[in-house]
C-alpha cells in the first residue's frame, strides 16, 4: 500500500475502525512508507470516531459515512465521487 500511495495509484482509502487506521499508520512505518502520500488521497470514515481517529493522525478526512454502516460509506463514498471536483471538500 505505501508503494501504491507513492506512484499515485491510489484513489481513496476507506477506514471502518480507529484501529484501521492505526493499522495502517503502521504498515507505512514497517514499509518505510510516507504517511504524508495519502494527503493526495480520498479519505473515507464509516463514523465520527474513525474520523477523529484519521484527524490524529494528521489526514484530513473527505467522506464521512451520514449512516455510520458499511452501506452508507458506501453511498457516501459514491456521492463524494459523482459531486466532488476536488479534495478538500467534505461529503456526508
Amino acid at each position: 500500500m505505501p508503494r501504491l500511495a507513492r506512484d499515485g495509484r491510489v484513489g481513496a482509502v476507506v477506514f471502518a475502525s480507529p484501529s484501521a487506521v492505526d493499522n495502517m499508520a503502521l504498515r507505512f512505518e514497517r514499509e518505510n512508507g510516507d504517511w504524508n502520500d495519502l494527503k493526495r488521497v480520498c479519505i473515507a470514515c464509516i463514523g465520527p470516531v474513525t474520523s477523529a481517529a484519521a484527524e490524529r493522525r494528521g489526514l484530513e478526512v473527505h467522506v464521512l459515512a451520514r449512516d455510520h454502516t458499511m452501506l452508507g460509506l458506501v453511498d457516501s463514498l459514491e456521492r463524494y465521487y459523482r459531486t466532488s471536483t476536488r479534495l478538500g471538500e467534505r461529503v456526508q
